[in-house]
């Protein structure tokens, strides 16, 4: 039985690998930001797919003119999805 990598890393005179990854100061601030961006990114498409459920919804139900209302709110989440890309 061959004994577990940081046993082995530790023989060998590997010490924390964790510091050969983090040698910039920006990477503990740029993950946060991703995170974030990450975060933000999903609640305007979960908002986004229940204005189009909605908008689906009010369609069938012969409603126009809070269709066109939802219509123009999704044509602003999608106008604004393509400026951040």
């Amino acid at each position: 039985m061959s004994p577990p990598i940081k046993y082995a890393q530790r023989e060998l005179g590997v010490g924390d690998t964790k510091s050969i990854y983090r040698t910039s100061i920006f990477t503990r601030p740029f993950n946060i930001v991703k995170k974030r961006v990450s975060r933000i990114s999903t609640s305007f498409w979960r908002t986004n797919y229940i204005l189009e459920e909605n908008r689906r919804e009010h369609a069938s139900l012969g409603h126009l003119w809070k269709q066109i209302g939802f219509c123009l709110i999704l044509l602003v989440f999608r106008f604004v999805g393509r400026v951040v890309r």
